[in-house]
């Protein structure tokens, strides 16, 4: 296995199989991730859409796991043996070091990118017999482990899954399948990425001052933190409210974004989708006004040095930074073909020097 001894703690190699939704924020949500539990990177790679992580510590702690089963946008979290050649002798030579770590049942599932070296199900069969001993057999069903060979161009990566996302919760969780559905809502992948992008912890306060119908809400009330929703229309608010009834720190409340019913500096993290499209009309003045408004309310309750991920239809640095909020990182997200999102990362200026080389080096 990869492992290297570093200032007394071994360094591990994660590999985290990226979903193809963008082409940077499957990684940004893992960064943010490891960030938010404070579990130090060594050293990033990418091969294709596997993002490698060298990380310093075994990662059984209780924190990395609860760390890996937040994340949204990765298919799979892989704990890394050896990154090879993709050459048969060298797949063979890893597989064999690493058979004496498998215990019980055990399959094999190989995924190919830009190489057409090799077939698919003979890697499967050849690395399924390397891994053979006695006191093991294949189950193919529900294995006990499930042994991920990855040949992506030129190179080799072999290990076991740890993690798998789950798939039925975020389909049980579409908005058509919520007591209260409206068109044009987040879809809850995408909701707790942007909740992640937020560095919140469970049990701190995440305000959506354009709650809608709630998914933003949910996916960070299933993550343990403290919900409060705003809405400006009262068939929102009840709406949302019977799509939370089962978290137990769920707020929601009839007010306007534009003058936010909460102390200066006194909410963890802000994350939201805001009204969009150039012909929509708001109460009191055009969405560009409203955009204005609600941004220069979210830098004032925000806590200094914490983050706001939002939501637009427009680029909106201009008023990002009329608002006062530093623009950490940008991301476009392409709905269909005549529509982009843009995901921006905010942080309230945490007036310290030594922040602001943080943001400094986050930028860039």
């Amino acid at each position: 296995m990869i492992k290297e001894e570093k200032a007394g703690r071994p360094c591990v190699i994660y590999g985290f199989e990226l979903s193809g939704e963008d082409e940077r924020l499957p990684e940004a949500e893992i960064i943010a991730l490891f960030e938010t539990y404070g579990i130090e990177i060594e050293r990033i790679s990418r091969l294709n859409r596997l993002l490698l992580l060298e990380v310093r510590g075994e990662g059984g702690s209780p924190e990395f796991h609860e760390l890996i089963s937040r994340i949204a946008l990765s298919h799979l979290v892989l704990e890394v043996f050896a990154l090879t050649d993709a050459t048969l002798e060298e797949i063979e030579s890893a597989a064999l070091e690493m058979r004496e770590r498998i215990r019980g049942s055990y399959a094999v599932d190989v995924k190919i990118w830009n190489n057409r070296n090799f077939s698919t199900l003979e890697l499967e069969r050849l690395v399924g017999s390397w891994l053979y001993h006695g006191g093991v057999w294949v189950d193919l069903k529900e294995p006990g482990t499930l042994v991920k060979l990855y040949i992506i161009e030129d190179k080799a990566v072999i290990g076991k899954v740890i993690h798998t996302r789950d798939r039925r919760g975020f389909r049980d969780r579409l908005p058509h399948h919520r007591p209260f559905f409206a068109p044009g809502v987040l879809k809850p992948k995408l909701a707790r990425a942007l909740v992640n992008l937020s560095r919140l912890k469970p049990s701190e306060r995440l305000l959506d001052p354009f709650a809608g119908t709630g998914g933003i809400l949910l996916e960070a009330g299933l993550m343990g933190m403290v919900v409060m929703g705003l809405d400006i229309q009262e068939k929102m608010v009840r709406g949302a409210s019977e799509n939370l009834r089962e978290l137990e720190h769920a707020s929601l409340i009839l007010g306007d974004a534009r003058t936010l019913p909460f102390k200066d500096a006194s909410v963890d993290g802000v994350v939201t989708d805001p009204p969009y499209g150039r012909s929509s009309k708001i109460k009191g003045g055009s969405i560009e006004m409203l955009y204005r408004s609600a941004l220069c309310e979210i830098n004032r309750i925000l806590k200094y040095g914490r983050f706001a991920v939002i939501l637009a239809d427009r680029p909106v640095e201009e008023v990002i930074t009329e608002a006062g909020l530093l623009l950490i990182d940008r991301y476009s997200l392409r709905i269909h073909r005549s529509m982009i999102r843009w995901i921006y990362l905010l942080r309230k200026d945490p007036g310290d020097v030594y922040e602001k080389v943080y943001i400094a080096k986050m930028r860039g």
